[in-house]
């Protein structure tokens, strides 16, 4: 047996050297090829793509030979021919015999770079790039065997629909594929519009537009809005909205801004631009946009400007100029019109010459449409006879009212009284008194306030107005005949007077007995402060109301009652204030305490220079 082994070893070993030198060149192995037969698709997941490269591995000797290992890239060639890396496989240890060999390598391809490889493609073709070795065991020696090859194959329907998925998802998203999004101005409306104004805003519609597959956050959005009319561009309002919305990748998202808009602007916007019938405005502001760390984004801020229209209806102008008319909503320093003051009437009161007042009736018309104040009115009275009348001083007295409110559009009608002071020029003007009528002139100055809503300054109107009064009361109180001829009246008046104010006084005659028992003061409201326009009511003792009687205010400032017991004061000082009601013989005094709230400013100087320049 031992012989028999030895034969056909020493056989089998001849039999390899002659294949050996038959079909190698000078004992040498030849190099195998390798070369790619197919590309396909065999799956796709979330990050990755599955491809199946099939090989074909051509030994031209006749026996077989050992690959250690087999290594590739692919590349996806782009639009301008370069090369873009898809993915990398390998092999290792692999036998193969004498001839051709197919082997299978599963490489994952990246969906990230697929998806771009898709953008680059048409009609879902991509041209594919292979580039790799192999390392071959030739017994004696190891070498590596290269190869390349390029190959054009068509996506499958299936792996094209999730690589377009995966992209709207953001799936191979890079910083260098971030796309700056826009915003635009949709449109600009009038909201909430009412007979005041009041809730009207202005409603702006933003459109951002995101052409990313990934969402992106607002950070913070800025609205200002202006519009226009003939004297240029004007302010309306703005809006700051914080952490808003989030808008989703791929899409246009509408962002809506309520901008607060004053009743005033709204009113002059449409009043200004009612012959055209619409209102220009301009929005601009800006969007700021978080960063996005995952991409490596920045914050960034996307500013934005557009000009709308908005058309005005013949009810918006309506409600506009009723608005401005009647409500002062709009109304600006350009509208107002300077207040008139007028004397209405004039009459005198009291029983004797020691204690006769003039009850001077002013009327102030303001023609605006918002509450004017007035500060002080001053005014002196002059007797004025005409020519006839000759005497060197003419001066009456004097008379004032204080902390008047006057209300928009309305005539106000302020009741004052004057005692009078120069009993001579009272006696000559009885004397002289033509048809039971004595001329008198009134002259003086009321103080406005300023308004500073409206930047309007603090003015002074003068006013000046003669006015005849008559005196026939005066006569029958100081006991002469109204039938009497003049001269005799006059007469009679001038022995009157002369007698009453003499030293020789005479009786005075009986004054009738009062038929009021008691009288009563109520104030309202209970509780008064500094510039409170304060009702003052007087009852008798029955509860019904005192018509003409004296109210004497801190012993200076008197006024009578109307048919409903009623006169009115505005208080301007804090403090304590006496009252004093008079009627027929009858009289009540009380104290009232007013509370200071704002300092008192003795305007007396300025006031007494003022009438002096109007005299």
């Amino acid at each position: 047996m031992k012989k028999v082994g030895k034969v056909l070893l020493m056989v089998f070993s001849l039999v390899i050297v002659s294949v050996i030198n038959c079909g190698c060149v000078n004992g040498k192995l030849k190099e195998p090829t390798f070369s790619v037969d197919s590309l396909d698709f065999k799956g796709v997941n979330y990050d990755t793509t599955n491809l199946n490269v099939k090989l074909i591995i051509d030994n031209p000797n006749p026996i077989g030979v050992h690959v250690n290992k087999i290594v590739f890239d692919i590349y996806y060639i782009d639009n301008n021919g370069n090369p873009k890396y898809l993915g990398h496989g390998e092999k290792a240890n692999i036998d193969i015999r004498s001839g051709k060999t197919t082997i299978d390598i599963p490489i994952a391809l990246s969906n990230k770079e697929l998806i771009k490889a898709l953008e680059n493609s048409k009609d879902n073709k991509i041209t594919l790039e292979i580039d790799g070795s192999a390392n071959v065991d030739l017994k004696i020696t190891s070498i590596d065997v290269p190869f390349k090859t390029k190959q054009t194959v068509q996506l499958p329907e299936n792996v094209v629909s999730y690589l377009e998925t995966a992209k709207k998802m953001g799936i191979g998203f890079s910083i260098e594929d971030f796309k700056k999004p826009n915003v635009t101005v949709d449109d600009v409306e009038f909201e909430g519009i009412s007979e005041d104004f009041k809730n009207t805003k202005l409603n702006v519609r933003l459109i951002v537009e995101n052409p990313n597959p990934i969402d992106i956050n607002l950070k913070d959005i800025a609205v200002h809005a202006y519009y226009y009319d003939k004297d240029g561009k004007h302010y309306f309002g703005s809006a700051k909205l914080h952490n808003t919305a989030t808008i989703k990748g791929g899409i246009s998202t509408p962002i809506y801004v309520d901008v607060n808009i004053s009743n005033e602007d709204v009113v002059n916007a449409i009043l200004s631009n009612k012959d055209s019938k619409k209102i220009t405005v301009k929005i601009e502001g800006s969007i700021d946009i978080e960063g996005i760390k995952k991409y490596g984004i920045s914050e960034l801020k996307i500013p934005f400007e557009n000009t709308k229209e908005i058309p005005i209806t013949d009810n918006m102008i309506k409600m506009a100029e009723t608005a401005k008319n009647k409500l002062g909503i709009g109304f600006t320093i350009k509208d107002f019109k300077k207040p008139n003051v007028t004397v209405d009437d004039v009459e005198f009161e009291g029983t004797d010459l020691e204690n006769l007042y003039l009850n001077v009736k002013l009327i102030v018309d303001n023609p605006n449409p918002i509450d004017i104040d007035i500060s002080k009115i001053k005014y002196y009275v002059y007797a004025d006879n005409g020519e006839k009348f000759i005497l060197s001083e003419k001066l009456l007295g004097e008379g004032e009212g204080e902390n008047i409110h006057i209300y928009k559009a309305t005539s106000t009608p302020i009741d004052t009284h004057v005692k009078l002071q120069n009993k001579k020029v009272i006696i000559n003007l009885i004397r002289l008194a033509k048809n039971d009528k004595i001329t008198l002139l009134i002259k003086g100055v009321a103080y406005i306030d300023e308004i500073k809503k409206f930047n309007i300054p603090p003015m002074n109107i003068p006013f000046e107005e003669k006015k005849n009064v008559s005196i026939n009361e005066l006569k029958e109180k100081f006991g002469i005949e109204n039938n009497e001829n003049k001269d005799s009246e006059n007469n009679k008046i001038n022995n009157v007077v002369i007698n009453r104010i003499g030293e020789n006084q005479q009786e005075e005659q009986p004054i009738q007995k009062p038929e009021l028992k008691q009288l009563y003061i109520t104030c309202y409201p209970n509780e008064i402060k500094v510039g409170d326009r304060v009702t003052i009511q007087v009852v008798d003792e029955n509860g019904n109301p005192v018509e003409g009687a004296t109210v004497i205010i801190d012993g200076t400032i008197r006024r009578t009652t109307d048919n409903n017991g009623v006169v009115y004061h505005t208080f301007k000082i804090g403090g304590t204030h006496t009252i004093k009601v008079e009627k027929d013989g009858c009289i009540k005094e009380i104290s009232i305490n007013v509370e200071r709230l704002i300092e008192q400013v003795d305007i007396k100087n300025r006031v007494d220079n003022i009438i002096n320049r109007v005299r």
